[in-house]
């Protein structure tokens, strides 16, 4: 739950500014979502820290680093790579890193928002009532999904997620709330791939 959490929030930190907060607040929800999946495109990199909760517990602590398709993450006792097409991920408990090929059908699972930037037609979106210099919108997919809706809150002078409610298919929630977000140059494409010498200790287990 924790894994999938994390990389819809990692996506979800790609927002761009727009060109202005009035502008941003008479946006109907399809826009505002396209705008999230043309930021998306077009950032060179970002660094975001979060928190995250599950069904009202503890928050946990991570951040990860996105850069078109790839990206990084980490939570305590978790860490993952994704170079685009082979994912890395590194259990402290287990001390093992199981290497995958995600199909895109996984990758929608594991990000629901990809479902806005492959495949929009398969989402419906509405806005929801908002706090003054915010924006909120509902996403629900229209087919099969991992989740059954998340409640996205952005800042609407920037479009940065200012917090994610998701609701899975099971009926538990997690919150997630940015506590920095910042774009940065763009990183060599080694920074998303898992190498033996990060975990010398961990056992790799190759399951393509």
């Amino acid at each position: 739950m924790i894994k999938k959490i994390a990389l819809l929030l990692a996506v979800l930190a790609l927002s761009l500014p727009c060109p202005s907060a009035a502008s941003a607040a008479k946006k109907p929800a399809a826009q505002v979502v396209a705008a999230i999946a043309n930021a998306v495109s077009k950032a060179p990199a970002i660094e975001t820290a979060f928190t995250i909760s599950r069904d009202g517990g503890k928050p946990t602590s991570g951040n990860a680093v996105i850069q078109g398709r790839m990206f990084t993450l980490s939570l305590p006792g978790f860490r993952s790579w994704f170079d685009g097409k082979t994912q890395w991920t590194y259990s402290e408990d287990a001390a093992e890193v199981n290497v995958t090929e995600p199909t895109p059908a996984e990758l929608a699972e594991s990000n629901p928002l990809t479902i806005i930037t492959t495949n929009a037609a398969n989402c419906s979106a509405r806005r929801l009532e908002a706090a003054a210099g915010t924006d909120k919108v509902e996403l629900k997919p229209t087919a099969k999904s991992a989740f059954r809706k998340a409640v996205v809150t952005s800042d609407a002078a920037t479009n940065f997620p200012k917090e994610i409610v998701v609701t899975m298919d099971d009926g538990s929630t997690a919150v997630i709330r940015f506590t920095s977000m910042k774009k940065v140059a763009k990183k060599p494409e080694s920074h998303f791939r898992y190498a033996k010498t990060m975990i010398p200790s961990a056992r790799v287990v190759d399951l393509r």
